[in-house]
């Protein structure tokens, strides 16, 4: 690739880093791992770079990206700037603060593939041919433990612009227990059949449901970060039984890991 540049080459060895002036956007430094050719060109120094891109790395406001696919990239021709985040709220949206995800597999294109790096960035090189791209988390190498809530995006490019891209995952928990009969302060037997919902507080929707099996056991899954409260559906229980207690309510935290909660148990009274 050519680029242009108005500031300091500093060689180690084989290796240059770059301060790049942009006519479009703020500074930003590019470490490149490989031998550069220049020369003086009047008051400018014109670099020539020949590379794959596969291994270029970029630094933008302090975060390092990585460049991923093979080529040539000519800073004028643009592109996009990726971010794989962690979607805290899971709401489908980038909110401040919300961290980077590394070595998430990004796909544009439907072919071509992408790692993301140490902060979560990525970076394609725009594609002269074409003026609207597609990009997507590969789902087919997703950690299990991620569910996609902002999983594909399309973008147009141009030149001299580098267009984000955010694009989002969640960690999604559960909660369970056992619904039980109880009499005397003491537990008599487990209560198949009973409706357990999960409706997350300040939302009238139930997010998710589960029917206590043989050994009273319910689970509830695929929960998003926050505060639920449980709801047991009243023609599942039987008419000698009622509620020993108000039903707790839930908190799952933020997490990079799965939240289980379990032991959220359910005692109920025979009233006969």
């Amino acid at each position: 690739m050519t680029l242009r540049y108005r500031r300091d080459l500093r060689r180690a060895d084989n290796n240059a880093e770059i301060n790049i002036e942009y006519p479009f956007d703020n500074r930003r430094r590019y470490i490149i791992g490989m031998n550069a050719n220049y020369s003086d060109l009047s008051n400018d120094i014109r670099y020539n770079l020949h590379l794959s891109a596969r291994d270029l790395l970029f630094v933008d406001r302090g975060m390092i990206g990585r460049v991923g696919g093979t080529g040539y990239i000519r800073a004028e021709t643009g592109g996009l700037k990726g971010f794989v985040y962690l979607d805290a709220d899971a709401d489908g949206h980038y909110d401040k603060g919300e961290p980077g995800i590394e070595d998430i597999k990004v796909v544009v294109d439907g072919y071509q593939k992408y790692t993301s790096g140490a902060t979560g960035h990525f970076f394609v090189g725009r594609n002269i041919h074409q003026d609207e791209v597609v990009v997507e988390l590969d789902e087919t190498e997703l950690p299990a433990i991620y569910t996609p809530t902002q999983g594909r995006q399309s973008a147009r490019w141009d030149e001299y612009i580098f267009t984000r891209v955010n694009l989002g995952v969640a960690v999604l928990g559960s909660i369970s227990g056992e619904v039980s009969v109880w009499r005397d302060g003491a537990r008599q037997r487990p209560l198949p059949g009973v409706v357990v919902k999960a409706k997350q507080m300040g939302n009238d929707d139930i997010v998710s449901q589960s029917i206590s099996d043989n050994n009273g056991v319910y689970y509830l899954g695929g929960l998003k970060p926050g505060e639920y409260e449980l709801i047991l559906e009243t023609d599942s229980v039987p008419p000698a039984i009622r509620l020993a207690k108000e039903l707790p309510k839930v908190t799952l935290p933020v997490s990079l890991e799965p939240i289980d909660i379990e032991n959220i148990d359910i005692p109920l009274f025979a009233t006969q």
